[in-house]
């Protein structure tokens, strides 16, 4: 799997639009009391090889296995937030998700995603 950036998008791109709905949407997660640590905006990608396609006929691409035969597939954006280990459950997620997609409704945004990971920032 990759994680590819979002360098454009319809409406996020345009007004500073991204800024906004990024600082609501810490609003709304603090106001829930998500231990948030970081929120990113991303596609992710990966290829789904066809099974009849032998493992020597694959090529290097970039130092990741490519099949020539198979499906590059591309999630719509994803608002990706980091939290904390250990601190959401799945169902805070849900409800938390629904708070950000309403956001983005709000806004007349339909296409983008929201996932959740685990996350730690240190620095080095």
């Amino acid at each position: 799997m990759r994680l590819l950036p979002v360098y454009e998008h319809p409406k996020l791109s345009k007004d500073n639009l991204w800024a906004t709905i990024q600082s609501n949407v810490v609003e709304l997660l603090d106001q829930q009391k998500i231990l948030l640590t970081s929120i990113d905006l991303f596609l992710f990608s990966w290829v789904e090889e066809n099974d009849d396609v032998e493992e020597d006929q694959d090529v290097e691409q970039d130092n990741t296995k490519v099949a020539p035969s198979g499906t590059v597939i591309i999630t719509p954006v994803t608002t990706w937030v980091g939290v904390f280990p250990n601190t959401l459950t799945g169902e805070v997620a849900f409800h938390s998700s629904n708070t950000i997609l309403n956001l983005l409704k709000e806004h007349g945004i339909y296409d983008v995603e929201v996932a959740y990971r685990e996350s730690v920032a240190r620095v080095f």
